[in-house]
């Protein structure tokens, strides 16, 4: 075999070996990087899912005095009764009984 086809046989192996070589180090690099992505998006969603519950628990405060508020508007009476002598008369109406609200607090 001439020198020149041992050098070209040589030369062909050695691109072959160092492309494998490169494509399997720049797997290992995104791999890297992919890890890197996947522990930052939990990290993101973690907090994002702190920052609900704290919503959550917050409006879980809340439904108690909702709930005290509904109990209130449902002991409250309203009674409707005409009255001629109204201090807020309607404009332009053809209406002449106005009607007051007076609200009791008395179950």
């Amino acid at each position: 075999m001439s020198p020149l086809i041992i050098t070209i046989i040589i030369a062909l192996a050695t691109f072959i070996i160092s492309s494998f070589g490169a494509s399997w180090l720049n797997q290992q690099a995104m791999n890297k990087r992919i890890d890197d992505l996947r522990s930052y998006l939990d990290a993101r969603f973690d907090a994002v899912d702190a920052r609900f519950d704290a919503v959550d628990a917050r409006f879980a405060a809340l439904e108690p005095r909702f709930a005290a508020i509904e109990q209130r508007l449902d002991r409250i009476d309203v009674n409707w009764k005409p009255s001629s002598n109204h201090p807020y008369p309607r404009a332009n109406s053809n209406v002449s009984a106005r009607w007051v609200c007076s609200l009791s607090s008395e179950p």
